[in-house]
């Protein structure tokens, strides 16, 4: 049909808009990305240009200040009768640059080359002590080239040591001594930080040093992952980068660290923020819409469908009684009844199709006017009584036509403000429903009778009933029963019944009742008061 083929293209270029919708939000959550990984990246280069400078200016900090040390070891070493270098030697009275040498030594340790024999300037310690000494250095000396330094810390006894050791040559009276400084914890741990605080890591033209103090931290860890020093703090994700010194400053690790936030002062343009959820939100509205425009049209081709049915129904609902009427009015035009009998049986069934089809125009005209929402109804109290009798006796013709009785079960009602002719048609298409999808030979009850503060209408027959699953559904316009072929019908019937019973402010519901069957409620409120338009 036609509405399906326009479905079907509507909904194919719906799809294809989507296409480029969808690369277009792929582009942007892309381009998004790639600036993201340009700024990270860039943040990644400043922070191992920090560690760097950082690595450079420390070597030159730790040569300033163990040169002197060192010598006095050297120069120990190539003595025939080798002596331990005394922390005397270096005190700053003789040269003022020997200030922070002197902070930075605690004392002097010496291992003999032939012997293993331990000697230290410190005459503080215990033999415990000196056997956990001894121990280390030995356990160093054998892996430690000739000549080479090397920087170890290690802690014993909750408490932090740094040794810086070398190894010499010697004499041939005492071959490859091990020297070894062991320095104060405190004063390399200043060390540690001046070189951060002084030493200018990040591009100049970019911070200063108080920005920098802020934006950049430095962690200097031992070879075993201890951590030496630690400067500044910095919150939220971050972007490291770590250098490796040589075994000289005892293989420490230097790692740089930057959070993303300081790409706004050293990236231009700042890190990008993050755009993919407004992308993904206005995707999904566009997936949304999409999908909505797609539903409306389905409901749009299902509504053409309906309709197509309902004046296929409407065509065959007028044609059928027109054919009887035409044909029996023939047959009395041209005399071919035999008795008089047979005249009035004619008569009967051109009234019965006279009367079902006006039924069938009226219910027609009464949807249309409700469609084009041109229903105007005059609401005036009356008793429902007589009205639903004078229905009941009109429609008796065509139920016994149908070996249908109809068992009114009427009582005197209070009034109600109905529109009449309204009112007739509410109880006219309920009477046609149950005609219709009941059995031959069975009795349909009209009954009416006060209910608590209201007047109630039912309608039932003896029918299959109607399924729960499909007790809403039978209201909607252009709906009928599961198997709508098998019985004719338009589909608006009970749907002019609950627009007009709503008019009236009353319900109408449908329940099943134990003995099967089907039966219509209708409720309407009692008024006391005049007419109401």
């Amino acid at each position: 049909m036609w509405w399906r083929t326009r479905t079907a293209l509507v909904g194919l270029l719906l799809l294809l808009l989507l296409v480029p919708v969808g690369l277009l939000a792929w582009e942007a959550a892309e381009a998004t990305r790639s600036h993201e990984r340009v700024a990270r990246n860039l943040l990644g280069d400043y922070a191992s240009a920090a560690a760097d400078a950082y690595l450079a200016g420390l070597k030159q900090g730790w040569y300033e200040v163990t040169l002197t040390p060192v010598y006095h070891m050297q120069r120990a070493s190539e003595e025939k009768v080798p002596h331990l270098p005394m922390r005397a030697d270096i005190h700053p009275k003789k040269f003022d640059y020997l200030e922070s040498a002197w902070k930075l030594v605690r004392s002097y340790h010496r291992i003999d080359g032939k012997t293993g024999e331990l000697r230290t300037s410190e005459p503080g310690y215990d033999a415990q002590e000196r056997a956990w000494l001894q121990g280390l250095l030995k356990r160093e000396k054998e892996t430690l080239a000739v000549p080479a330094k090397r920087l170890v810390v290690e802690r014993r006894a909750k408490r932090t040591h740094i040794y810086l050791l070398a190894s010499f040559p010697g004499s041939e009276e005492c071959p490859q001594p091990l020297y070894a400084l062991e320095l104060d914890t405190r004063e390399f741990h200043n060390l540690l930080k001046a070189v951060s605080v002084h030493q200018l890591l990040l591009p100049p033209a970019l911070v200063d040093k108080n920005a920098q103090r802020e934006l950049l931290r430095i962690d200097v860890r031992s070879n075993k992952g201890r951590v030496l020093f630690t400067s500044g703090r910095v919150t939220g994700e971050t972007i490291a980068s770590s250098r490796t010194l040589d075994d000289e400053l005892g293989g420490f690790t230097v790692t740089a660290t930057l959070p993303l936030a300081a790409a706004d002062r050293l990236v231009i343009g700042g890190l990008p923020a993050s755009r993919l959820p407004a992308i993904f939100a206005l995707l999904g509205l566009v997936f949304a819409l999409a999908g909505a425009a797609f539903w409306v049209l389905r409901q749009e081709a299902l509504l053409a469908r309906l309709r197509a049915d309902f004046i296929a129904s409407v065509s065959h609902e007028l044609r059928t009684p027109l054919a009887q009427i035409r044909m029996f009015a023939e047959t009395l035009v041209l005399g071919r009844v035999r008795t008089k009998e047979e005249a009035r049986r004619s008569l009967r069934i051109i009234d019965q199709e006279a009367r079902r089809l006006t039924h069938q125009v009226e219910n027609v005209l009464q949807f249309s006017r409700t469609e084009r929402q041109e229903l105007r109804l005059q609401l005036e109290p009356c008793s429902p009584r007589p009205l639903v009798q004078e229905v009941v006796d009109g429609f008796r013709p065509l139920a016994t036509a149908r070996r249908v009785d109809l068992d009114p079960q009427l009582d005197d009602v209070p009034a109600v403000a109905i529109d009449r002719e309204g009112f007739r048609r509410v109880v006219l298409n309920l009477l046609d429903n149950a005609v219709k999808y009941g059995p031959k030979d069975q009795t349909i009850v009209i009954g009416l009778a006060q209910h608590q503060s209201g007047v109630r209408l039912l309608v039932q027959d003896e029918g299959p009933g109607i399924p729960s699953r499909d007790r809403d559904r039978i209201w909607q316009k252009y709906r009928r029963g599961r198997d709508p072929g098998a019985i004719a019908g338009t589909g608006i019937g009970l749907f002019l019944v609950r627009e007009l019973v709503t008019s009236f402010g009353g319900t109408v519901r449908v329940t099943c009742p134990p003995g099967g069957g089907s039966r219509f409620v209708v409720d309407l409120p009692i008024v006391t008061s005049g007419a109401t338009s």
